[in-house]
């Protein structure tokens, strides 16, 4: 039995100007949101356009050269794989959220 293989594949639009950060540990992270098209027809054969957004996130110098050329509404392909994380809110709440780390 072979190694299951986690890879992501899209296209979209940049939904929002990038912001560059560092880690603590100084490494450089960027996180943006693309919106991928997705196409269906209705009960009376009518096409409709649903939009799904995807949440990405780069580290190191992929996320520097990210946010120097990537801007809102710019189209992108983004290869790289889904990464399932947790977080508390400012109440304490556990949150779970999936994310796309490019590569």
């Amino acid at each position: 039995m072979s190694n299951p293989t986690n890879f992501w594949s899209g296209i979209g639009n940049i939904g929002k100007d990038l912001e560059l950060r560092q880690t603590t540990s100084g490494r450089a992270v960027t996180s943006f949101s693309i919106a991928c098209d997705r196409y269906r027809k209705d009960a009376d054969g009518n096409q409709i356009k649903d939009v799904d957004w995807i949440n990405i996130v780069a580290w190191g110098r992929l996320a520097e050269v990210c946010s120097e050329k990537l801007s809102k509404g710019r189209a992108v392909a983004v290869q790289g794989r889904l990464n399932m994380r947790s977080y508390n809110d400012a109440e304490g709440k556990t949150h779970r959220t999936a994310e796309i780390v490019a590569d």
